[in-house]
């Protein structure tokens, strides 16, 4: 007879406090992922709320302002350092950053998060702050990119360094509002972080999509259909780059328009290659909404590049549709299957997708003005990326065993 080890139940507080600490910091996506699901989940009931009740000041910036620029210089960063502090190391086979070197990382992001004293409310420190995590990253990846693994990472590394500099010249540019020559660069910014997402978006989500889509397809014929990455893809992305920089540029043309939806048509064609219409798992299946909103992105900017519609449409396309679904698919991904016992749970996963799907198509069709519509997309999205929090706060709310937290991985 065979006898199976019971581990007891961590005690006193103290060792449950640390049981938990140690899973919740035993990789980096857990913390990270974590916060931006809590900052997307309050940040727009937050916006909607002050805009209501005519508050005109979140955190020094309009509410409009500050649920943007939260989003893009807040949400994104951590996804991206969640995500590539994970996935570098153990591709290389080596134990990602953990422990108090990652709670310091989580503390640089929660520092730009949170109001400040009056006394450090100064240009030249808030500059600093909202810089200081995306650098960080940047100098733990680089650390990193000195290990051999499948495929070098110089251009996500890359795009962590334009995210560096876009999170401290994007407060620098609002501190100097009183000169109109900045002034004037501040949409600008907020378009170059939006399409980065974009570029990663295609980037990363042309990796794992078709590669993820081949390992759930049961059937061996049904893998054999979907098509590997080769010389369309790398030609493809060499061509999306400069595309995405006439959406930074915000020109309005029938030439610009043409590009734009070409570039988009092709990446539909590219998405139409990994056969996203076979049976696939809703976290799955999601991988292909996020890269179909992202295509349709660029295809609604070139529609607003002849003035037939406003350039909000492709915007929330790509914040709601491409970078939310996206992220959220992505973060799933990781929380469910790396990293120590017990994972996230998938059932609050489900949930979580299908809000976040629901919340596009109503974001869009909602306007730019307060409409019942934009309400019901705003619960959603908060209830979408709620459920997400729950789900990856799954050893934080449930009871760790000593053997599960003992290791990193």
């Amino acid at each position: 007879m065979r006898l199976i080890q019971r581990h007891p139940e961590p005690s006193s507080l103290r060792d449950r406090l640390v049981a938990r600490g140690r899973w919740g910091f035993a990789v980096p996506h857990r913390p990270l992922f974590l916060g931006a699901a809590l900052l997307a989940s309050l940040s727009v009931p937050l916006w909607l709320a002050a805009q209501a009740m005519g508050v005109s000041d979140l955190a020094g910036l309009p509410p409009r302002l500050w649920h943007t620029r939260e989003m893009l210089f807040g949400f994104l960063p951590a996804v991206v350092a969640g995500y590539l502090l994970s996935v570098m190391p153990n591709r290389s086979r080596r134990l990602p950053r953990h422990g108090v070197p990652l709670a310091g990382l989580v503390f640089l992001w929660l520092l730009a998060r949170l109001p400040l004293p009056a006394p450090l409310m100064t240009p030249g420190i808030l500059v600093i702050i909202d810089a200081a995590f995306p650098a960080a990253v940047l100098g733990a990846l680089l650390r990193e990119a000195r290990f051999p693994g499948p495929w070098p990472h110089w251009p996500e590394i890359g795009a962590v360094a334009v995210l560096t500099v876009g999170c401290g010249a994007s407060r620098a540019l609002f501190l100097l509002e009183t000169y109109p020559q900045f002034w004037q660069l501040w949409p600008g910014t907020l378009r170059a972080a939006l399409t980065l997402a974009l570029w990663l978006i295609f980037l990363v989500g042309g990796r794992l999509t078709p590669s993820l889509t081949r390992s759930a397809c049961l059937d061996r014929k049904c893998r054999m259909a979907i098509a590997a990455p080769n010389g369309f893809d790398r030609w493809i992305m060499a061509v999306t780059l400069p595309a995405l920089g006439l959406i930074v540029a915000d020109l309005q043309s029938p030439a610009v328009a043409l590009v734009l939806a070409v570039v988009g048509g092709l990446h539909l064609a590219r998405l139409a290659r990994w056969r996203g219409w076979l049976p696939l798992p809703l976290k799955v299946r999601a991988l292909h909404f996020g890269y179909a909103w992202a295509s349709l992105s660029v295809l609604l900017a070139a529609v607003a590049a002849c003035g037939w519609t406003s350039g909000d449409t492709a915007r929330h396309a790509a914040a709601v549709g491409a970078l939310g679904t996206m992220s959220l698919a992505v973060m799933v991904r990781l929380a469910t299957t790396l990293g120590p016992l017990p994972r996230a749970d998938l059932r609050w996963c489900r949930s979580a997708l299908a809000l976040i799907l629901l919340a596009t198509p109503l974001r869009l069709t909602a306007g730019p003005t307060p409409s019942p519509l934009l309400w019901f997309a705003a619960i959603a999205w908060s209830l979408g990326w709620a459920c997400s929090a729950r789900a990856l706060a799954q050893g934080w709310l449930s009871r760790p065993r000593p053997s599960d937290t003992a290791r990193p991985l």
